[in-house]
């Protein structure tokens, strides 16, 4: 019993101790996993090399060393066939038999076969049953590790903060335009409803107009001279729409003109113009969609770029351009010959006399009380 209360504890002892290193072990499979994550690729691969050139070399040791044990059995057979082919040939020289049968016997002896000679091809791989080593062998380098990681987030970090960026602008933009074009598309729409009410109007003028038989129209009301200007405030509002769709019909004209189009063929209608300006821009915008987004980038600020140079040199002409006009104009003041005066000149006005009243009134206060002080004191 104390036998066995001694095994029992010496197997718990055993079993604690395996706990823990059960646990170490765990530890250091996480740990190492880790740092295996770590390790250059590189590293892997050149291990990986390694471990099969000893395993090559390994089995051409092998297949040498059974080269060469299979030579040395063909020549130990080799031997025994030899001796063999001696006793045989002094056996039947002792049995009475002629040296010329003896040697003719003897020579039809057929060798014993051979091994099968070892190939390389039949030998397999196999490995040392080592792990590999690992990569990080002093602290430093995995601190350099850690170095290159942070300075690859902050690379990411800046790229992905700058990619958002152009994102909110592309969406600002893109927020601008859209509420840009709303209102175009508002007052063309508008336009196009007063344009319509005209054109109404007008076609039931000319329904009139093709019908003489037709029944005389009522009388006009009494307000007829409202109705007459009603009709000149409407023919003015029908010219200010001509103009206002002549100048975006010449403007939309210049866009399409700038975007490549042809216009040999004649001027186009404007909805035709915009129709196609907005197939070109959704075309360009699914292959931007396409393209890669730092070339996007890089293309957007130099467009950028460009057209705040643009803008500079052309705010710069413009103050050039007014400061020579003003040179012009003050070269033109001082060239110009002096006015001449006609008339009676001009007369300056005469001095305020304020100040000699209150100096009159101060000697006159004065006197009035030197003399009241003769009243009060006799000596005086």
């Amino acid at each position: 019993m104390s036998e066995i209360k001694r095994l029992n504890q010496a197997i718990q002892s055993v079993q604690s101790d395996i706990s823990k290193h059960r646990e170490s072990l765990e530890d250091c499979l996480r740990f190492k996993g880790f740092l295996d994550s770590l390790t250059p690729k590189d590293f892997f691969d050149q291990c990986v090399l390694e471990k099969r050139q000893r395993q090559a070399n390994r089995k051409a040791d092998r297949v040498a060393t059974k080269q060469s044990a299979w030579e040395a059995l063909v020549a130990q057979r080799a031997d025994e066939f030899e001796a063999r082919k001696a006793a045989e040939h002094d056996a039947m020289l002792a049995r009475g038999v002629s040296k010329k049968k003896a040697a003719a016997t003897v020579a039809a002896m057929r060798p014993p076969r051979a091994p099968d000679r070892p190939r390389e091809e039949d030998e397999p791989l196999t490995s040392s049953g080592e792990e590999m080593p690992m990569y990080f062998v002093r602290p430093k380098q995995l601190v350099d590790v850690f170095t290159q990681l942070e300075e690859q987030n902050l690379f990411l970090i800046q790229n992905s903060q700058e990619t958002e960026q152009a994102l909110e602008e592309l969406r600002s933009d893109l927020a601008s335009t859209r509420v840009t074009m709303s209102a175009k598309t508002s007052a063309l729409e508008g336009t196009i409803g007063g344009l319509r009410a005209l054109i109404d109007a007008e076609e039931a003028k000319s329904a009139a107009l093709a019908n003489p038989s037709a029944a005389a129209p009522p009388p006009p009301p009494p307000a007829a001279k409202g109705k007459d200007s009603a009709a000149g405030s409407a023919v003015s509002v029908l010219e200010r729409q001509d103009g206002v769709l002549r100048s975006l019909h010449g403007k939309v004209l210049d866009v399409y003109k700038r975007c490549g189009f042809d216009v040999s063929g004649g001027s186009p209608a404007t909805l035709f113009m915009l129709s196609e300006l907005e197939r070109r821009l959704e075309e360009l915008l699914a292959e931007m969609g396409g393209m890669p987004p730092e070339y996007v980038v890089k293309a957007e600020k130099a467009k950028d770029k460009q057209r705040r140079d643009r803008k500079r040199a052309e705010v710069q002409l413009e103050q050039e351009r007014l400061q020579e006009e003003r040179n012009r104009k003050s070269n033109e003041r001082s060239m110009m010959a002096p006015p001449k005066r006609t008339g009676r000149p001009v007369m300056f006005r005469s001095k305020p006399l304020g100040r000699r009243i209150r100096e009159e009134e101060k000697e006159e206060d004065l006197s009035e009380a030197q003399d009241d002080l003769k009243f009060f004191a006799p000596d005086l």
